[in-house]
C-alpha cells in the first residue's frame, strides 16, 4: 500500500551567494554589482517549489514521491532492481531504466493534464508504479525534446540495438509511438524530434569496439521508423549526444557532429558539419530546447558548443579557491539560458548564457556559491523545475533536499526525508505542446 508522509520543513541556513563575472575570452574574475535580467519577472511567474520529486533510496530498490507544494511524501515503492531514473517527456513519468535486468519502468506522478478547447485543466492523483513496462537488451541512453523521448538500447552478442519512442500519450495507454531495430549491437545514442529519429550507426559489427561511427536519420510511418539517409561525415567513437530546435549534436574522437534541419515548404533538408575538439575529447552533450548551444563535457572541463557560428569555447567554471574541484551533477535551467555545476566541494557555479548580438561575451559565470557542506563520497544528484528557477539537490549527509534559486544564486530552502535520496527527477504539470501521437 502506498503510504503518505507529511513533514516539517527544517530551519533554513541562507547561503551567501558569491556573485562574479567571467568573459569567455577573458579569465579575469570582477564581482557584478547588478545583474540586470530583463527576464527576471516573467521567469518567476509560476512560483517557488511546485510539482513533485521522484527520489531514490540510497543502498535500497524504493523509490518515494515527494510533493513540494504540500511537503508529503508517498511510498516506498519498490523498483525491484537498481534503477537511474529519467523525465518523461511532458513530465508525467519518471522513467526508471534498469539496464542489467534489460527494462524500463514508469512511475505515475499523478499529475494529469486534459487538454479542453486549446487550454489544459490540471489533476492530482497519488503517484503509482505502472505495471506497463518496456524491455530490450541494456537499455542504456535515453534522452527527449518536447513531446517524445527516445529509448536507446545497445543489444548484445546476437542481438542488435533497437530504439524505443515513447510519449506521455503513449505511455498512459501502453505502447510505444514507434521503434527500429539497427543492424548491430553498439554502445550508441538516439534523438528524437518531430517525426525525425537520429540514432547511431556501426558500420563493423566484427569491430573490437563496439562504439559507432556515422549517424543516419529515420522517419516515422504508422508504429515504426523507416531508413531516410546515412550522413557521409564520420564520427568515430561516437559517445554522447543532445537535441535543441534547430540541431542534433554527436560527440565524436575528432570533434562534435552537427546536423542542422533545415525545412523548407515543408521539407526537410539536413546538412552536417564538425566542429573541432578543443583540449580533451567531448563525450558528453547537454542540449535545451530554447538554447540555441549546447555543452559539452570532456572530464572535468566544460565548452560552449555553439552550431550557428562552428565553434567551441572553454567555460573556466572553477574559481581560484577550488581550482582542483570536480564535476558532480549538471543541468541547465528551465528557461535554457542558465547552466548549473554542482561540484566535490559542495559548490555551485552557475553559468549564463548570454542572447545573440553579445559575441564579445557570450557567456559568463553568474554565482559561485556553497550549497553542501559535504559531498557523500563525491556523489550528489540534482534535478531542475521545467517550470521555474527551482533546483533540487539531494543531501546524502543530512538526509533532505537542498533548493537552489538558479536565477538570483542562492539557497532558499531545505526538506527534510526520513531516509537517504540517491537518484531525482523533477516532475509537475508544464504547458502541453501539440501531442501528434494521438492518431498513430
Amino acid at each position: 500500500m502506498m503510504a503518505k508522509h507529511v513533514f516539517q520543513r527544517s530551519s533554513l541556513a541562507l547561503a551567501i551567494a558569491s556573485v562574479f563575472f567571467l568573459s569567455a575570452c577573458d579569465t579575469s574574475v570582477d564581482v557584478v554589482a547588478d545583474d540586470n535580467d530583463h527576464d527576471h519577472d516573467h521567469e518567476h511567474e509560476n512560483g517557488h517549489s511546485t510539482g513533485r520529486l521522484v527520489i531514490t533510496e540510497d543502498g535500497t530498490t524504493n523509490a518515494f514521491v515527494y510533493d513540494l507544494g504540500e511537503n508529503e511524501l508517498f511510498g516506498p515503492m519498490d523498483l525491484g532492481f537498481e534503477s537511474r531514473l529519467y523525465t518523461s517527456p511532458g513530465y508525467r513519468y519518471a522513467l526508471a531504466v534498469q539496464r542489467s535486468q534489460n527494462q524500463v519502468r514508469f512511475i505515475d506522478s499523478g499529475y494529469e493534464s486534459e487538454d479542453h478547447d486549446g487550454h489544459s485543466h490540471d489533476h492530482e492523483h497519488d503517484p503509482e508504479l505502472l505495471s506497463y513496462m518496456l524491455t530490450g537488451e541494456m537499455p542504456t541512453h535515453y534522452d527527449y525534446f518536447l513531446n517524445r523521448g527516445a529509448v536507446f538500447y545497445d543489444g548484445t552478442d546476437g542481438t542488435p540495438a533497437k530504439v524505443e519512442v515513447v510519449s506521455d500519450h503513449s505511455i498512459a495507454h501502453e505502447r510505444l509511438v514507434g521503434d527500429v531495430t539497427l543492424d548491430a549491437r553498439m554502445h550508441g545514442a538516439a534523438e528524437v524530434r518531430n517525426d525525425w529519429l537520429f540514432t547511431s550507426y556501426r558500420s563493423d559489427p566484427g569491430a573490437e569496439s563496439t562504439l559507432p561511427d556515422y549517424v543516419e536519420v529515420y522517419e516515422l510511418h504508422d508504429d515504426h521508423y523507416d531508413f531516410v539517409d546515412r550522413f557521409d561525415e564520420p564520427c568515430e567513437g561516437l559517445h554522447g549526444s543532445a537535441i535543441n530546435q534547430e540541431h542534433v549534436a554527436f560527440g565524436c574522437s575528432d570533434g562534435v557532429l552537427v546536423i542542422s534541419d533545415h525545412e523548407h515548404d515543408h521539407e526537410h533538408h539536413f546538412e552536417t558539419s564538425k566542429i573541432a575538439n578543443l583540449d580533451g575529447r567531448i563525450g558528453t552533450l547537454y542540449g535545451h530546447p530554447d538554447s540555441h548551444i549546447f555543452v559539452g563535457v570532456a572530464g572535468d572541463e566544460l565548452y560552449r558548443v555553439d552550431p550557428d557560428h562552428g565553434e567551441m569555447q572553454h567555460i573556466d567554471w572553477r574559481d581560484a579557491d577550488h581550482a582542483d574541484a570536480e564535476v558532480v551533477s549538471m543541468t541547465f535551467n528551465y528557461s535554457g539560458n542558465r547552466f548549473a555545476i554542482l561540484d566535490d566541494h559542495g559548490y555551485m557555479t552557475i553559468v549564463r548564457f548570454r542572447d545573440e548580438g553579445h559575441d564579445d561575451y557570450p557567456f559568463q559565470i553568474q554565482s559561485h556559491f556553497s550549497v553542501l557542506e559535504h559531498v557523500h563520497d563525491g556523489q550528489a544528484a540534482m534535478t531542475a523545475s521545467a517550470i521555474n528557477h527551482d533546483a533540487y539537490i539531494m543531501d546524502v549527509e543530512h538526509n533532505r533536499v537542498v533548493i537552489v534559486d538558479l536565477h538570483d544564486g542562492e539557497v532558499i530552502d531545505e526538506r527534510d526525508l526520513d531516509f537517504t535520496p540517491a537518484g531525482a527527477v523533477w516532475l509537475g504539470p508544464v504547458a502541453a505542446e501539440d501531442d501528434h501521437d494521438h492518431d498513430h
